[in-house]
């Protein structure tokens, strides 16, 4: 540095420093959510700020309020099992999928969740301790998550029986504008399953760190998205941290960003005007693609990755919110479904994913 400040011919000299990225939460175990860089979490968390929180209803076997990873991020809900608020959790599946969503971010413990600190879980238990649950509670929660303010609604299990008034509760959440995701299933085949099969469900399928179809994970007719699904990170029971892999795990995540759609005050002053054609048509393309001709072995062409979560951020709230509900509303259910009320499952059970 000498030379160059004895040089006549050099106006000025600094030490030429190194600066660091200033994205990476304080969460000592986020060097292993691989999922949250790889679709695109680091860009824009923080940077994008909802004017509002979300609020997610997790269909499952409750969640367990009281860890320090979620205890900001629950309120209260509803257990169809046994009548309570839905604040415990005598399974753990329940607490894996609010983990992935709302784990709170930057708070020098455990994991960060895809919220950023913007979500609220709210528990509706439909299953029990054993894991399974029944038509009539998974009907009646999702009336009831509706009726009590969920943005989204998330439903980590799914079988091959149809329920037509399965169905009739799903299209009265989506008549209050809420968006609904579910698991396809973690047995490697193309049958369709239920809710994922829906009409107006984001039906979602597991993908690795590559972006390949997990090998566990359903594929075919019951598909609208994909997401990352394999050794994902979240919150145990009793404040430990466990690695999970399914369908589920990846539903959580499309959950996660299925709140972007529906923050519909976003400000971003503009920034991504004009996308809603183009996206509507991108979902609706893809769709079609993967639901008419997915092969096994392939991820479904719509995946949840890092130029996806930027462009639902950057569309812009309202335009994101009409563009993704425009394109899942073209989700009819899967083929040789009818609408036909004797074609219901009745008291089916329903095994968690």
């Amino acid at each position: 540095m000498q030379n160059y400040q004895s040089d006549p011919r050099v106006e000025n000299v600094e030490i030429n420093k190194t600066r660091e990225v200033q994205g990476i939460p304080a969460d000592p175990k986020y060097s292993s959510q691989w999922a949250l860089p790889h679709i695109g979490w680091d860009l824009v968390c923080g940077t994008v700020i909802p004017v509002q929180s979300s609020k997610v209803a997790v269909l499952d076997t409750g969640v367990q309020a009281t860890l320090k990873d979620l205890a900001k991020s629950v309120i209260k809900g509803f257990s169809f099992i046994n009548g309570s608020n839905g604040l415990t959790d005598p399974n753990g599946h329940g607490t894996w999928l609010a983990g992935i969503i709302a784990a709170m971010s930057d708070n020098n413990f455990g994991i960060a969740g895809i919220g950023c600190n913007k979500v609220k879980i709210m528990p509706v238990q439909v299953m029990g301790a054993d894991g399974t649950g029944q038509d009539s509670d998974i009907i009646n929660g999702v009336i009831w998550a509706a009726d009590n303010g969920a943005d989204v609604i998330l439903m980590g299990f799914s079988n091959p029986g149809f329920s037509q008034y399965l169905q009739e509760a799903i299209d009265y959440a989506w008549s209050r504008n809420i968006v609904l995701v579910a698991a396809t299933g973690n047995i490697g085949i193309s049958d369709p399953t239920f809710p994922a099969g829906d009409r107006g469900v984001v039906g979602v399928s597991a993908t690795d760190q590559s972006d390949n179809l997990a090998f566990f994970s359903n594929f075919g007719q019951s598909v609208f998205l994909a997401g990352p699904g394999v050794d994902i990170l979240t919150t145990g029971l009793k404040n430990s941290l466990v690695s999970i892999s399914g369908t589920s795990a990846s539903a959580a995540v499309v959950a996660g960003r299925g709140t972007d759609c529906r923050q519909d005050d976003i400000d971003l002053s503009g920034a991504g005007a004009g996308r809603h054609d183009s996206v509507q048509s991108l979902h609706t393309a893809a769709r079609a693609a993967w639901r008419d001709g997915g092969v096994r072995g392939a991820a479904p062409p719509c995946v949840v990755d890092d130029n996806a979560a930027v462009q639902v951020h950057h569309r812009g709230g309202r335009q994101a919110a009409s563009a993704f509900r425009s394109a899942v509303s073209a989700h009819e259910p899967a083929a040789g479904v009818s609408d036909d009320p004797g074609n219901d499952t009745g008291e089916g059970s329903l095994p968690l994913l």
